[in-house]
C-alpha cells in the first residue's frame, strides 16, 4: 500500500490528495495527544486524560481506562486486535510519582477490551517499584500472541556517559517476565516480536555498527520468572545468545552517533511465515545530521528457523544538514514513514523506502500536529489537533 502519489521534492506545491477523512469533534484531543488506528481502520486508542477507545465511524466511546493510584501518568501503550477482530489486547504503562503506601515506580497493565461491549478483563498487572518516571520513559510497547515487550530508556548510564536501555519481555499468559540488557558497546536495543522468534537491533560491540538478529525463543526458557518473584528479575545479554540469522547495517558508519532507532516487523497478509522488517535511525556524524531506513525480508518456512533467510529489499540514506527533522509514529509495511522537517517552513512529508527524491508534502493544517501515526497496511494517517482526531487516507 502507498500512502500517496510521489512527487519530487522539487515541486512542493503537489500534495498528496486525500481519498476519504474521518474526522470525531469534541474528544478532548490536543496535538500533543497519541493516537493509534487499530488494524481494521474502525477503532482508535487515544491518549486522553486517561487512555480511550473510540469508534470513529459511529463517533462512540467504547471504553476508558481506570488508572490507579493518585498520581498516575500514562508513559505509553501498544495494542494488538485478536479474535478476528471482535477484541483488542492492550499493554497500558503507567509512572507513578506516589500511590498506596507511598509505593513509586511504573504499573504495567495488559488487558482484554471486547470492542463490542467495551467490557475489559485484566491479563497481567506487574509494578516496577525502582522504574521510577522520573528516571526512565518507554519508548516501544508491542505484542505478539501471548507475548508484549517495553523498551526502557534509563536517562543516565551509571558511568555518567549518557542514556541505557533495556527490554522487558512478558507473557501475560504464564504471568512471567524477563529482561533483555546490551552491555554499554552494543546499546541501544531495539526489539520486536513474531511468533517464537525475537528480532533484535543493536551495535555491534567491536566495529560499532548497527546489526540486525534473530532470535529464537527457546534459549530463553530458564529465564522466565514470574510476577509473584520478589527475587532479581533475571537478565540475559543478547550478545550471549546464538542468531539464527544475523545482518550488519553497513549504512550507518560506525563512528556515526544514533540519536532515534525504530524497528518494524509485519507479517505479509498474503504469505504465512513471511515478513517485512523495516528499519529507521537518525545518526550524527562530523555534525550533520542524516537518516537511515531500509527493509529487509524475512522467511521463516513453517515458522521454523531451518531454511530461514533475511534478504535486503531498500536501503536510504537522506541528509538533513539544512534542517532539523523529527520522525513520526510508525513505520508502515510499505516501509513509507513521516518525518516532519524544521527549518524555514514546517511541514510533515511521506519519505519513500527506496528512493530520497521521492516523497510527498502532506498538506495539514496550520497547527501542524506533534505526534502522527501511520496504520501498517492500510497507510491511514491519525493525528489529534484543536479538539479532534483525524484519520486520513491518501490516494
Amino acid at each position: 500500500p502507498f500512502l500517496g502519489r510521489l512527487v519530487s521534492p522539487r515541486q512542493p506545491q503537489r500534495h498528496a490528495e486525500i481519498s476519504r477523512q474521518f474526522t470525531l469533534r469534541g474528544i478532548g484531543g490536543t496535538n500533543m495527544n497519541a493516537v493509534r488506528l487499530l488494524s481494521g481502520g474502525e477503532y482508535i486508542l487515544l491518549k486522553n486524560a486517561t487512555l480511550e477507545c473510540w469508534n470513529i465511524q459511529q463517533a462512540r466511546l467504547v471504553w476508558s481506562h481506570e488508572t490507579n493510584g493518585p498520581d498516575p501518568w500514562l508513559m505509553q501503550f501498544g495494542a494488538e486486535v485478536v479474535d478476528g477482530g471482535d477484541s483488542v489486547n492492550i499493554i497500558i504503562c503507567e509512572g507513578r510519582t506516589s500511590g498506596v503506601d507511598g509505593q513509586r515506580g511504573s504499573l504495567i497493565q495488559i488487558v482484554n477490551l471486547n470492542l463490542h461491549t467495551g467490557i475489559s478483563t485484566s491479563l497481567l498487572a506487574d509494578l516496577y517499584p525502582d522504574a521510577t518516571s522520573e528516571d526512565f520513559g518507554i519508548m516501544e510497547a508491542k505484542f505478539c500472541g501471548n507475548l508484549a515487550c517495553l523498551i526502557w530508556v534509563f536517562l543516565t548510564r551509571s558511568d555518567g556517559t549518557g542514556p541505557q536501555n533495556y527490554c522487558i519481555l512478558m507473557d501475560w499468559q504464564t504471568r512471567s517476565r524477563l529482561k533483555l540488557a546490551p552491555n554499554p558497546l552494543t546499546s541501544p536495543i531495539s526489539v520486536n516480536l513474531i511468533p517464537n522468534h525475537v528480532l533484535l537491533m543493536t551495535n555491534d560491540g567491536l566495529s560499532g555498527i548497527p546489526e540486525i538478529s534473530l532470535i529464537n525463543m527457546a534459549p530463553l526458557s530458564p529465564h522466565w520468572r514470574h510476577t509473584t518473584d520478589d527475587s532479581t528479575l533475571d537478565t540475559v545479554h543478547p550478545s550471549e545468545l546464538e542468531a539464527i540469522v544475523h545482518e550488519s547495517i553497513t549504512s550507518c558508519p560506525p563512528e556515526s552517533r544514533g540519536r532515534k532507532r525504530e524497528l518494524c516487523a509485519y507479517e505479509s497478509p498474503l504469505e504465512e511465515g513471511t515478513y517485512r522488517i523495516c528499519y529507521l535511525q537518525l545518526f550524527t556524524a562530523n555534525l550533520d545530521r542524516h537518516q537511515v531506513i531500509g527493509s529487509y525480508s524475512l522467511s521463516l518456512p513453517n515458522g521454523l528457523q531451518d531454511g530461514a533467510t533475511l534478504r535486503q529489499r531498500s536501503v536510504q540514506i537522506t541528509d538533513h544538514t539544512g534542517d532539523s527533522v523529527k520522525l513520526g509514529r510508525g513505520v508502515s509495511y510499505s516501509g513509507h514513514n513521516l518525518p516532519r522537517h524544521y527549518g524555514p517552513q514546517n511541514f510533515h512529508s511521506i519519505s519513500h523506502p527506496g528512493n530520497p527524491h521521492q516523497t510527498v508534502v502532506l498538506d495539514l493544517p496550520e497547527a501542524t500536529p506533534r505526534r502522527i501515526h501511520i496504520s501498517v497496511y492500510t497507510g491511514g494517517l491519525t493525528y489529534s489537533s484543536d479538539d479532534s482526531v483525524i484519520v486520513t487516507y491518501f490516494k
